[in-house]
Order: structure tokens, then C-alpha cells, then sequence
């Protein structure tokens, strides 16, 4: 049913300076699942995120997220996703906590346990330091905190785990778990660490030169593959013939 669908593209496409960088780009995310997003390099998977959060307009084809359009109803997706693409920016002389009060204020929301939030993410006690003291671990991890902060229903994510140590990664894949089996957050996640995409994923869909090729759920990966998701995805990257339906 179509209502159990929260993130529908249909057919986008997306060119600059007269080149496809999407093309046919349809993909179809069920409410409460992780989604491992895969592709070679400049295969189009940050594009495909910043049509899906209005960053972009498609140059053809409909998306929608939870039954909005991602055009007509820009505003009203801003409130229900909460996304990371590309590297997170901030207010570098700001301290942690005053960035995400920000972002907060722009969403109406006047009351949150800030410092809660951080200590969830892993920068308890952070809050007071001012962002251009963070290492790149935390920053990924602030903007976590802040895609977080207005309890979004969708999470859209974009290498979310670069610059965070193995603890840190860890951490980061338990509580997406969590968001998803036990608050029922949709989460669309990019990364090039396939190990952790196979530890989180509940379905897998690869894009290659602007088109999402496979959907196939990680189960039936995990089956038919022996060697798990580096093999299935190496053999749609190359082409192979036995890939899953």
C-alpha cells in the first residue's frame, strides 16, 4: 500500500550544465526502515538526498516524503526530516548548544533538553564549547544532534559515521537501531563503510550513474551472498548477471 511507503521518488531527474546527473531516479522507502543508499563515487546519491530534503529542484520526475510533495511542500518537510548531507555547517564561534538552540528557534520549538540530546549523541558536557574547537568526529556527531533535535519522523543521512572512531561508530549504529525499532524513525543512509551498512540496513538500494538499479532487502543479500553485502554490491558495480532480483 502506498501509505506505507514514508520517501516515494518517481522518475526524477536532475542535470547541470546539460549533464544527467540522476536519471530515472525512483526509489520507495517504508515507514519505520533503514535504507542503505550505495554507489560508486559521483554515482548521484547526494543529489538524490538534496532533492528529497528541497535543497534542489528535480528537472523532472516527483518525489514525495510522507505524501508531500518535496516542491509544493518544502516548508512542511522541513519539520518531519532532519538530514545530514554532505559535511554538517555550523556557526564555528557559536558553542554547541547555542547552534542547535538555533536551529530550534527556526523550527518553533522554544523548550528541548539540549545537553540530553548531546549526551546521546556521545558529547556530554559539549555543549558550552564553541564549535571551531571541534574535531571532525564531533562535528559529525552535532550534526546528528541537531538533525535530532525537532524529533523528526525521517532521517536522511549522508556518510554520517566520516570522522568518527570505531567507539563512535558503534555507538552511532546503536542508536540508529534504536531510532528505528523503537521510535519508528525512517532512516535513508549513505555511507562507503559497507560493513556498517550490512550491520544496520533492512533493505539495500544501488544507485549507479544516476539510477537506483536494485532494491533488494538484506536478508535476501545475506542468503544468497556468502560473503554478505561487499559481494552483492561488487557484483552489481561490475555488472554481474546474478544479482537479486
Amino acid at each position: 500500500m502506498i501509505q506505507d511507503f514514508a520517501i516515494i521518488s518517481n522518475d526524477i531527474m536532475k542535470s547541470y550544465n546539460g549533464k544527467e546527473v540522476l536519471k530515472n531516479c525512483t526509489m520507495m522507502v517504508k515507514k519505520g526502515q533503514i535504507y542503505g543508499f550505495l554507489g560508486p563515487n559521483g554515482a548521484g546519491k547526494t543529489t538524490a538526498f538534496k532533492v528529497l530534503t528541497g535543497l534542489i529542484t528535480p528537472s523532472a520526475g516527483e518525489a514525495k516524503i510522507m505524501g508531500l510533495d518535496v516542491i509544493k511542500n518544502k516548508i512542511e518537510i522541513q519539520r518531519i526530516i532532519g538530514s545530514i548531507i554532505e559535511t554538517p555547517l555550523f556557526y564555528n564561534h557559536l558553542s554547541a548548544r547555542d547552534n542547535i538552540k538555533i536551529h530550534l528557534e527556526y523550527m518553533g520549538i522554544y523548550k528541548k533538553d539540549i545537553e540530553g540530546l548531546l549526551k546521546i549523541v556521545g558529547l556530554p558536557n559539549a555543549g558550552e564549547k564553541s564549535v571551531n574547537q571541534f574535531s571532525l568526529g564531533m562535528k559529525q556527531r552535532l550534526g546528528i544532534a541537531r538533525a535530532l533535535s525537532h524529533s523528526p519522523q525521517i532521517l536522511i543521512l549522508d556518510e554520517p559515521i566520516n570522522g568518527l572512531d570505531p567507539m563512535g561508530i558503534i555507538e552511532m549504529r546503536k542508536l540508529l537501531i534504536s531510532l528505528s525499532k523503537e521510535c519508528g524513525v525512517t532512516i535513508l543512509i549513505s555511507s562507503h563503510i559497507l560493513s556498517e551498512i550490512e550491520h544496520i540496513a533492512d533493505v539495500i538500494g544501488v544507485i549507479v550513474e544516476g539510477t537506483v538499479v536494485k532494491e533488494v532487502s538484506m536478508l535476501n543479500i545475506k542468503d544468497s551472498y556468502p560473503n554478505g553485502l561487499e559481494e552483492y554490491f561488487l557484483s552489481i558495480i561490475k555488472g554481474g548477471k546474478e544479482c537479486l532480483d
